[in-house]
């Protein structure tokens, strides 16, 4: 029974030994913030109606969207990775927080691999794809919005024509 014991206890040794010294995996992580933390929910149009127009409530398809294939497959050619590996080895979540209140619109981003190196350069462009992302997002809503308000503005100035139009006729008779 001791010689089966020592054996167990030196074998867990062995393979323990072993994977420190070759299979050493190495942890990055880095957070990204995805709401203001200083707006104000208290907005009177949320007063008003109780709609708020918060991301809060997208986390999850946030989430799905940072680890899709639009954003990850230039990562996995760039550095030839394993798609399946990959995904495995990156992990999004949404951070927690400490005390009384849970981190709001905070996500937490962490890549495990077995080269240091690697995995610095892996973290640096997932940082830069997920930036570059929430810009092209954001320019985008900026030059739909904007484009309504110009549409907006020439329907105005057509109906503010035709009245002015029509207020010259009434003036007329």
């Amino acid at each position: 029974f001791v010689s089966i014991f020592s054996f167990v206890i030196f074998s867990g040794t062995l393979y323990t030994t072993y994977e420190l010294i070759f299979n050493r995996k190495y942890l990055g992580e880095f957070t990204i913030m995805t709401s203001d933390p200083m707006k104000n929910e208290n907005s009177t149009l949320t007063k008003n109606t109780g709609i708020s127009f918060s991301r809060e409530n997208d986390m999850p398809t946030l989430i799905e969207f940072l680890k899709s294939p639009y954003l990850l497959d230039p990562i996995i050619d760039k550095y030839k990775l394993s798609k399946k590996h990959f995904r495995k080895s990156l992990i999004i979540k949404q951070a927690i927080g400490e005390g009384r209140k849970k981190a709001k619109g905070i996500l937490h981003i962490s890549y495990i691999s077995t080269n240091k190196n690697k995995n610095t350069l892996i973290l640096e462009d997932l940082k830069e794809a997920y930036l570059t992302s929430a810009l092209d997002i954001r320019r985008q809503n900026l030059t739909s919005g904007s484009n309504f308000i110009n549409n907006q503005i020439a329907i105005y100035e057509k109906d503010l024509l035709n009245i002015r139009n029509k207020l010259t006729e009434f003036r007329a008779k």
